[in-house]
């Protein structure tokens, strides 16, 4: 006493004139427990010798009731179960964020039951693998590029960690196409870069406005490009969107205009 564990073996004797094999040993629980005690044998000879399980840290008073069927004594225990350190709880346990941004981690430290301390203690936060750094309060800021990392929560040789997926965000999708007829077989293009990060544009035509085909990539930053080619006095739509690593961006606004005639 007291007991680290989650169980405890108990001993307990009776005396009968007619022989102690006549006894049966009934055990319980006295007054308001912290949680359910069970028992591994009750109600017979041979539990006499049994082990207590009980389901949280607290103080227990427990009784062996010895009979010979007639006659009846009790005999109690009071047995306190302290709260062990076991296991650590981070939280969340998976989780994804972009590339550069920050999230923030809880840890719990959890006793034999699974249940959480009564004091806290300080934990020692690091980036076990991947990229990325975290705070001595468990604020973590994803890295530049794209991968997993883990967060350790730790309080000497016991820790407790979490999976983090960082992605690249998708760029943000062009706006404002703008479209000019320069000649019989030119249109000049024009489009507002809303985004910081994309790797390019992707340029698409159509002749009906509904069916369009890739028909050219430009780099970063650029917001204009010249169609040429082109047959005089047709009519053409385009739109236009970005991408990189992540994914692609929505698309701009479809413009149309004739070539010259």
């Amino acid at each position: 006493n007291p007991v680290t564990g989650t169980t405890v073996n108990l001993s307990v004797l009776g005396a009968d004139d007619g022989g102690e094999s006549l006894l049966k040993y009934t055990w319980s629980v006295v007054g308001a427990p912290p949680a359910p005690v069970t028992f591994s044998a009750s109600g017979t000879n041979a539990a006499k010798n049994v082990t207590a399980t009980f389901g949280a840290a607290g103080t227990y008073t427990l009784r062996a009731a010895i009979s010979d069927g007639s006659l009846i004594t009790n005999s109690d225990v009071t047995i306190t179960v302290s709260q062990t350190l076991t296991s650590i709880a981070v939280t969340p346990a998976v989780a994804t964020i972009n590339t550069g941004a920050t999230k923030q981690y809880a840890a719990v430290a959890r006793d034999q039951f699974g249940n959480a301390m009564a004091t806290q203690p300080a934990f020692a936060w690091t980036v076990s693998s991947g990229g990325g750094s975290v705070t001595s309060t468990g604020l973590f800021t994803a890295a530049a590029t794209a991968g997993t990392s883990v967060v350790r929560a730790a309080i000497g040789t016991l820790a407790g960690s979490a999976t983090v997926t960082i992605v690249v965000p998708v760029p943000a999708a062009p706006s404002t196409l703008k479209l000019t007829a320069i000649s019989r077989t030119q249109i000049n293009l024009s489009w507002l870069d809303n985004s910081n990060n994309e790797s390019g544009f992707m340029i698409e035509r159509s002749l009906d406005g509904i069916n369009f085909t890739q028909i050219a990539m430009v780099g970063p930053n650029v917001q204009t490009w010249s169609a040429t080619g082109l047959l005089a006095g047709t009519r053409y739509y385009f739109r236009v969107r970005a991408w990189n690593s992540g994914g692609n961006s929505a698309y701009s606004n479809i413009a149309n205009v004739k070539t010259k005639p």
